[in-house]
């Protein structure tokens, strides 16, 4: 399979769910995945400039899963 240049960012606590969409599910499809333990490493994460490189906003599909906190 061709390596996908799309990346994506999980963010959750949960390890062995990290890993299952991560390493399990997404890296398999050729996506490049990057795991972060929370909302401020995610912040943190995409502010960086080798997250894109260009510094062209380009338009992006996002899709939010939220652990649940008690």
């Amino acid at each position: 399979m061709e390596a996908n240049q799309e990346r994506i960012l999980v963010v959750g606590s949960d390890a062995v769910c990290n890993d299952l969409v991560a390493r399990q599910t997404l890296q398999p499809l050729g996506y490049q995945v990057r795991v972060v333990p929370d909302v401020l490493s995610a912040i943190r994460e995409t502010a960086l400039p080798s997250y894109n490189p260009t510094g062209k906003r380009k338009p992006r599909r996002a899709t939010l899963y939220a652990d649940s906190y008690e």
